[in-house]
């Protein structure tokens, strides 16, 4: 008997991510999809005995935002009644929900609301009956992408005005006034829907902020009911909540569990010198973030403002699929980025982040600095020993990771664009991939890349990160990176055989310049170590030289 296959798929996944200013913005659009996705699975199991989902597992935290079932016995009718109720039932899903969380906020949807949420979500399927599994898996993906091709989109007819702050394609219809009172510019009040006076939205917009309806059920999906939404994390934190938890200690610091999500902004805002308005925290929250700040400032805790942000993917996984077109081979393959998603989860809440999403080898979430080289250390050492390759393949499959160091002040729909750039950066640099990129953004604007090949056993990172505990524990002074750095310029233009003779020889001078505190064994130790770091960068100086003003940076940010 042939084989047939249905692939379903759910989106679009950019938008209904990315597009988001708050980390519970980004939490909640990866939440929907992955949370659409597995109402779809569950129909699929409801229907008959006949169907049988190949892949994702559901067992996942986040599956995939598409899904491959096995239908053999389905008749020419029975596939299109299927792809056609299954598109109308996961259609209709998203629209209960927006309507609960609009019902959840106290704001009533008007017509134009409505109207962005019933044409926001895109469903494609394709069906492909062929002699073997294998043929059928390869002409479904095509096939998949040649409809895609075709930009499927629904006609809106907007009036002219203000667009959304996330969502530049729809208009923004849910605003919040301004302090002098008066509607954000260009919003067309006819049909604004003004959230200003509503309990629920007081701090969940900014003065002069403008939302779509999509948007807006982002920001407030937190609203619903444990039973609506039973899996969704209610206490996801702010990034501004991860960096004050990992510097100060909820235990130390009594009242900081008072200020989770959003409010913990309060207290950088008074450290940057920003007086607290009413208009955008509570008289509770201004007054516990004042008390914090004074404790803090007669301490010696520092609260940096910098994270770091981590977008990963394995590396040529589709094509491995492709290439591995056999069921018994994926299945195992889908089990075993089943398992390691949820290890990812365990180890970044285990050290202080924030998990967006883990599907799969796929992941996005949020670090404090002084736990980021250990922890991808530790992601990329599960992978290894967890994600296997067909014995075939005859090399262990790999991720490539993009990281960004940003300032909380910053927007954090750039950066995110910024992280995929980076992303991007480490899978085309390298050959074999296995690699990653880092940009660092500075408030100033400035900003510093550099990339490099994981290597094999993914050691660098722990020197990357020792490099930094050094500088910041003081162990040698941070004018051994500017020492450096300056006879490395002069050098770059020298043509010599022994240039890597050379650079070990300076990289022991500026280091001697620069302590007197180090042991001979931990000078021998400290200065091999970053001659080995040379060495990982390819002997390449402009690499090696923008990673030491890195480290420079980095170490006086964190603890």
């Amino acid at each position: 008997m042939d084989t047939t296959l249905f692939l379903f798929a759910i989106g679009p996944v950019k938008p209904f991510i990315e597009n988001s200013r708050k980390a519970r913005d980004l939490y909640a659009g990866s939440y929907l999809l992955s949370y659409l996705m597995k109402e779809v699975i569950k129909e699929l199991h409801n229907r008959d005995a006949r169907l049988k989902i190949v892949f994702p597992l559901e067992a996942q935290s986040n599956v995939p935002n598409r899904l491959i079932a096995q239908v053999d016995q389905y008749s020419q009718t029975e596939k299109e009644q299927l792809g056609q109720q299954i598109s109308k039932f996961v259609q209709q899903r998203f629209v209960d929900i927006c309507r609960n969380v609009f019902s959840a906020s106290n704001v009533s949807p008007n017509p134009m609301a409505m109207q962005q949420i019933e044409h926001f979500l895109e469903v494609y399927w394709v069906f492909e009956q062929q002699p073997t599994y294998e043929l059928a898996y390869k002409y479904i993906n095509a096939s998949l992408n040649n409809i895609k091709r075709l930009r499927y989109f629904k006609q809106m007819n907007e009036p002219v005005g203000r667009k959304c702050d996330l969502y530049p394609e729809y208009n923004a219809i849910i605003v919040k006034r301004r302090a002098n009172g008066m509607l954000p510019s260009f919003v067309d009040a006819s049909s604004a829907i003004d959230v200003t006076n509503i309990g629920t939205c007081k701090y969940a917009l900014k003065l002069g902020e403008g939302l779509s309806a999509i948007a807006f059920v982002k920001r407030m999906l937190h609203l619903l009911h444990v039973k609506e939404l039973p899996d969704y994390k209610l206490n996801i934190s702010s990034v501004a909540y991860m960096l004050l938890k990992n510097s100060l200690g909820e235990e130390k610091y009594n009242e900081l569990p008072l200020l989770q999500n959003e409010a913990s902004e309060a207290l950088f805002d008074l450290q940057n010198g920003q007086q607290l308005s009413t208009d955008e925290y509570s008289l509770e929250h201004i007054r516990i973030a004042q008390a914090l700040n004074q404790q803090i400032s007669l301490s010696s805790v520092r609260t940096s403002p910098y994270y770091a942000i981590v977008k990963f993917d394995g590396d040529g996984m589709g094509q491995v699929y492709n290439d591995y077109a056999d069921q018994q081979i994926q299945e195992k393959l889908s089990k075993e980025t089943s398992q390691f998603s949820n290890e990812v989860r365990r180890i970044i809440v285990e050290q202080g982040g924030i998990c967006i999403y883990a599907g799969g080898e796929d992941f996005l979430g949020f670090l404090p600095l002084d736990k980021l080289f250990q922890t991808m250390y530790e992601l990329r050492q599960d992978f290894l020993a967890n994600v296997k390759a067909p014995v075939s393949y005859g090399k262990p499959l790999t991720f490539s990771a993009g990281i960004v160091i940003a300032h909380l002040m910053q927007p954090l729909n750039r950066i995110l664009a910024k992280t995929g750039d980076m992303e991007k950066q480490a899978k085309e640099s390298f050959a074999d991939k296995n690699a990653f990129a880092i940009g660092l953004v500075k408030r100033s604007g400035d900003q510093l890349v550099f990339q490099s090949s994981f290597g094999n056993d993914g050691k660098i990172l722990l020197l990357i990160n020792q490099v930094i505990v050094s500088l910041a524990q003081k162990e040698y002074s941070k004018s051994f990176v500017y020492n450096l750095n300056q006879t490395l310029t002069r050098l770059g233009s020298v043509k010599s055989d022994n240039k890597q003779q050379i650079i070990q020889v300076l990289i022991e001078q500026a280091l001697q310049q620069s302590t007197s505190l180090l042991t001979k064994d931990e000078f021998n130790q400290q200065s091999s170590m970053l001659y080995q770091l040379y060495l990982d960068f390819e002997s390449d100086i402009e690499r090696f030289q923008s990673f030491l003003q890195f480290v420079a940076f980095v170490s006086r940010e964190v603890n």
